[in-house]
Parts: structure tokens; C-alpha cells; sequence
């Protein structure tokens, strides 16, 4: 369990003290999986990509609560960054 207190230690000053309104968690190994019911942050939605449709998400992300708090959880790799072409 000291895991978890680490975890949620991280996740609180990630919100709170650096002021982020999304944070964005790939995880392949799924080492993390199993504890996410019990990280429990005031405030911060928890999503799971692998339990809700990607256009679900971005419609509650920005549009029904644009202000919230999100911790998103993904058990794939992180997708590449797409480079915009010079126009």
C-alpha cells in the first residue's frame, strides 16, 4: 500500500501544486491498473480509454466539464506525436 500513498502523493502535487487540469497516464505493463480504484483525488474525474469511447471522452473533456479535472488512464503505449507540416 505504500505504493499507493506514493501514487496519490505524486498525482495531488501534479494538480494541485503544478496546477494541471489533465493529466494523461499510458501505461503498457499495467503495473498501475489494479490500484486506480483506490486513488482518490478531491476534485479529479478518473477516465479510462479502455472503458470509454475516445470522442465520449474529448466531449467531456471539452465541452461538458472544461474547467475539471481529469487523471486519463490508458493501458497502451503512448501514442507518437504527430509533427505538423509547414504550411
Amino acid at each position: 500500500m505504500s505504493d499507493l500513498k506514493q501514487i496519490n502523493t505524486v498525482l495531488e502535487r501534479i494538480f494541485q501544486e503544478e496546477g494541471a487540469g489533465i493529466v494523461f497516464c499510458n501505461e503498457p505493463e499495467q503495473e498501475f491498473q489494479n490500484a486506480l480504484p483506490f486513488v482518490l483525488l478531491d476534485g479529479v474525474s478518473m477516465v479510462r480509454l479502455d472503458e470509454a469511447a475516445a470522442l465520449e471522452v474529448k466531449i467531456r473533456v471539452e465541452r461538458v466539464n472544461p474547467v475539471g479535472k481529469f487523471l486519463i488512464y490508458s493501458p497502451a503505449e503512448e501514442p507518437p506525436l504527430r509533427r505538423r507540416l509547414a504550411a
